[in-house]
C-alpha cells in the first residue's frame, strides 16, 4: 500500500495542494515522477484534496511497511503440503500456480510467493535440488 512514495514528496503533494487546489494529477504525477493514479489514490486515501494529510500518510506507510506480513505458504496445510510435493518433483513454481489457477482452487498462492519461500527457506527445500 506504501507505494514508492517519500516522505519529501508527500510534503511537496501537500503544498501543491494548498497553492493549487485544482491542479489535476497529470500535472502533479509529472512534477512528483509518479503517475496521476497514484496521486489520486494516495490523497483519496489521507483526506481528499482538502484534507490531505502528508504526516498521517507517511506515518500510516511506515506501519504497514513494518508488520509482519504471514504468507499463505508459512502456515501449515494442505496448500503447504502441496507446494513442497510438487517442488519435490521438480515442478516449477510456475507450473504449480498454473495447475492451481486451472483447478479454480480457493486456497491458492502466486508465483512469486512459492519462488520467496523457496529461496527465504520457509519450505524447507534448497531451490538448486
Amino acid at each position: 500500500m506504501a507505494g514508492k512514495w517519500s516522505e519529501s514528496q508527500r510534503q511537496e503533494l501537500f503544498e501543491w495542494l494548498n497553492e493549487e487546489p485544482n491542479v489535476n494529477w497529470t500535472t502533479l504525477g509529472k512534477h512528483l515522477s509518479l503517475h496521476r493514479s497514484s496521486i489520486q489514490r494516495e490523497v483519496g486515501r489521507f483526506g481528499g484534496r482538502n484534507g490531505y494529510r502528508p504526516a498521517l500518510a507517511q506515518k500510516t506507510a511506515e506501519k504497514a511497511k513494518s508488520r509482519p506480513k504471514v504468507t499463505k505458504l508459512s502456515i501449515a496445510g494442505e496448500l503447504l503440503e502441496r507446494v513442497i510435493k510438487e517442488l519435490k518433483l521438480h515442478r516449477s513454481p510456475v507450473a504449480i500456480w498454473a495447475d492451481l489457477v486451472s483447478e479454480g482452487a480457493a486456497n491458492r498462492v502466486c508465483v512469486e510467493t512459492i519462488y520467496k519461500a523457496v529461496y527465504g527457506g520457509i519450505l524447507g527445500i534448497n531451490a538448486t535440488e
